[in-house]
């Protein structure tokens, strides 16, 4: 029911935050450059992800496979 009536939080906000980059006392300017620079890092993270995931279906071979293939100079 919580998910229908909202819980009033940012999306991704858990209320972990040990050095206290949003407290009270944090300027709002810094902490959306902290939240835009999380965001792109997620969108990157998951392009990465879905290219490893590309190379893996088309080559046939498992993730280790292709980065000893790489390490070695082999590229096929």
């Amino acid at each position: 029911m919580e998910m229908m009536r909202g819980s009033g939080r940012k999306a991704g906000d858990f209320g972990f935050d040990p050095i206290g980059f949003s407290g009270p006392n944090a300027d709002p300017a810094l902490v959306a450059k902290y939240e835009l620079a999380e965001l792109k890092n997620g969108r990157l993270a998951m392009l990465a992800y879905s290219g490893i995931v590309t190379a893996c279906t088309l080559t046939g071979k498992t993730t280790h496979e292709l980065l000893f293939d790489t390490v070695a100079g082999r590229f096929s």
